[in-house]
């Protein structure tokens, strides 16, 4: 309501603030479904000392509730009130004091603890002249889009509800399972989503995009313009979870570049043997294999090798991650997401989303080239985001995945040309985008074939 409230009243960085705050609360509630050893930043004794304090402010909130509840406030409840409401600003001063101390050692981790998201301009500041963010939030009956470039920021109200826009996904994803006609539905939702924002759009050959609820399950390159033209066409393509996020992937990415400008060392874990020959991915193997072709130092783990033990302990040691295995993405709770792994005495084989915040990483990409949702499960979007996000805050600033799971083939062809593409320098956004142009020219012209890839973090 209050977003939809500031729309209206035309404070345009206001609302975009409070929908970035919407997002992080978002998150911050699913992390707290799990304890997640975030693995550095802090020290065990500062977030025992930091949920300390919020537990006892849980307390004191707990009891102020009690004391309203009374039938009256007599002079000694009134006095006890105003010694609660004491003890709750001190507390509060010590937390604010806690979280200041947080943000000088991480950042990043302080973002995960506490709803403080970039303002609009501190944002734009991180946006060269040749990008946008477009960002979305749904509400009950309208959808808002903001346009922020540079020197720029525009809001759209569309009046399109919720239910309307959810159909409208579902049923694009559904055609697409069945090998149907869609450029209907990818004009319709190229009409609500993006042509809004077009005349904003000139010049600005990279587009970052952050959804919101349902529109994470949408494969935006597949969307059509009136005259037939894919948006990846036109643009490069990349994700966020928020815009906020996106700031911290691309200081992830400045590190990097200025550390490790070459990746060298690769790993790649594929077709994990699950005790089931229903979950075999023989063209995983290709895919790993054809990294060898790419790029000097792979070390493969392949069947049985490919433990969750063994990825826990080694992947630190890699520029660069290829998973070519199964995902599973729990709707439920999203920590509970997870990379099917080969069991092994010490784990069970889900590298789930909370265990993957607490890993090492320094690495240029992560890439999952088997995971999928399944193209006929829409919910909240939460669970497609888990994964990407954990990998970044581990020490990624980029993440591919997949939507749905394309055919062994197509996605094996993706893999090589993508990862080839990297190795000659092409930025990640412009890698990807050509290796699903390769397929579309190549292997088949169908979205289905190679619209379910999309880049999460640093398009560099």
């Amino acid at each position: 309501k209050m977003i939809g409230l500031l729309v209206r009243m035309g404070k345009k960085a206001q609302s975009f603030e409070f929908a970035e705050r919407a997002k992080s609360r978002s998150f911050i509630d699913m992390l707290g479904n799990r304890k997640i050893d975030f693995g550095r930043g802090a020290s065990a004794e500062d977030l025992k000392r930091g949920n300390a304090i919020q537990n006892k402010i849980q307390r004191l909130q707990n009891e102020l509730t009690l004391l309203y509840q009374k039938p009256s406030l007599t002079p000694a409840l009134k006095d006890s009130v105003r010694k609660v409401r004491a003890r709750l600003d001190s507390l509060r001063s010590a937390y604010d004091a806690f979280l200041n101390e947080l943000k000088l050692k991480n950042p990043e981790l302080a973002s995960m603890v506490t709803v403080e998201p970039l303002s609009a301009g501190e944002l734009q500041k991180s946006l060269t002249d040749s990008t946008a963010l477009l960002a979305y939030y749904i509400l009950p009956k309208e959808m808002i889009l903001w346009v922020l470039k540079k020197d720029t920021l525009a809001v759209f109200p569309q009046k399109i509800s919720a239910k309307r826009l959810g159909n409208l996904v579902r049923l694009f994803r559904k055609d697409l399972q069945k090998s149907l006609p869609v450029a209907d539905e990818a004009r319709r939702l190229y009409r609500v989503l993006i042509k809004p924002a077009s005349g904003l759009l000139q010049g600005t050959p990279q587009l970052i995009l952050t959804p919101h609820g349902v529109l994470h399950y949408l494969p935006f390159g597949a969307l059509m313009d009136k005259k037939g033209r894919y948006l990846l066409d036109r643009y490069r393509l990349a994700n966020a979870p928020s815009g906020t996020v996106f700031k911290f992937c691309l200081a992830k990415g400045d590190h990097f570049l200025k550390t490790k400008k070459i990746v060298r060392n690769v790993l790649a874990v594929g077709n994990p043997d699950l005790g089931d020959p229903r979950y075999d991915l023989p063209f995983a193997e290709k895919e790993a294999e054809s990294l060898k072709r790419t790029f000097s130092n792979v070390t493969i783990y392949l069947r049985k090798e490919a433990t969750e033990t063994r990825v826990k302990r080694e992947i630190g040691k890699f520029d660069l991650t290829l998973f070519s295995t199964h995902g599973e993405y729990d709707p439920v709770n999203p920590l509970f997401s997870a990379l099917r792994l080969t069991p092994d005495k010490k784990n069970d084989g889900r590298l789930e989303a909370w265990e993957i915040f607490g890993l090492k990483m320094n690495q240029f990409l992560v890439t999952m080239s088997a995971c999928e949702t399944g193209l006929g499960k829409v919910t909240s979007g939460d669970e497609v985001i888990g994964l990407s996000r954990s990998f970044i805050y581990a020490g990624t600033p980029a993440v591919v995945a997949s939507l749905w799971k394309v055919d062994d083939l197509t996605t094996a062809v993706i893999m090589k040309r993508f990862h080839r593409y990297l190795h000659r320098g092409l930025s990640r956004a412009e890698a990807l985008k050509r290796a699903q142009n390769y397929v579309r020219r190549f292997i088949h012209p169908y979205p289905y074939y190679w619209a379910a890839f999309y880049l999460t973090g640093d398009p560099r």
